[in-house]
């Protein structure tokens, strides 16, 4: 194929994964050659082709990771849900919150205060991640999110996050108008879309060995879970 040819072909595959969400049941394909990694969920290994093959055999379900942000953390999955004689892997795209006792998948980001946080620094700790649509009125729900701020700070040892896709300037008013202390990511599309989430406000709790310990979409669940963990 030539080499315009190429560029076009993926051109257009990256018009049709963009567009792939508001698709319900569309799937798309991709090459895995050689030098191709997979990311096998299941057991959080990368597979090469000739280990991708095989686990397909064995019909176990794999995830491959496509596009990744900044910091290298995934902005979108695809499943894997069938292989063609050619090597051509189809795709639909994949959300889904972690099941519980999984270790919650890992990250590196920046807060709004351009810190550096990971789930590696926190381990250790147990760690409440806030996800809010937008950190603006009337979306965001100010005496909710201190009360959980509040309950956190009271705590040794347990620390709360806040995921908004809201963008930058947006978050940085927000935290200086509240006086919120939460570390907070903005630009966050790409977390909500790596952990399933769809509702807002939904909390995710993750244990001191970095273990995912359930989800609430409700402040006082939230708070009665936390009461259940000191």
């Amino acid at each position: 194929m030539p080499l315009t040819s190429k560029v076009y072909t993926f051109f257009i595959l990256c018009l049709l994964t963009s567009f792939s969400y508001a698709q319900v049941g569309y799937n798309n394909s991709v090459t895995i050659n050689a030098n191709s990694q997979v990311y096998d969920h299941a057991s959080e290994r990368l597979l090469n082709k000739k280990q991708v093959e095989t686990v397909m055999i064995n019909r176990k379900s794999l995830i491959i990771p496509k596009d990744f942000d900044s910091a290298g953390n995934p902005v979108n999955y695809y499943s894997i849900t069938g292989i063609d004689v050619n090597g051509n892997f189809d795709l639909s795209p994949y959300y889904k919150q972690p099941d519980i006792g999984d270790a919650f998948p890992k990250f590196r980001t920046k807060t709004v205060n351009n810190e550096k946080t990971s789930s590696k620094d926190l381990k250790g700790k147990i760690v409440v991640i806030n996800f809010q649509l937008m950190l603006r009125a009337p979306f965001a729900k100010i005496d909710e999110i201190k009360m959980v701020e509040d309950y956190v700070s009271s705590k040794e040892n347990m620390e709360s996050l806040i995921f908004s896709i809201s963008g930058n300037e947006d978050a940085v008013n927000f935290v200086e108008e509240n006086k919120l202390n939460s570390k907070i990511v903005a630009d966050a599309t790409n977390f909500t879309r790596r952990y399933g989430v769809f509702k807002f406000p939904t909390y995710m709790l993750v244990d001191r060995e970095g273990n995912f310990l359930g989800s609430y979409t409700k402040t006082d669940e939230l708070i009665n879970a936390l009461d259940k963990l000191n």
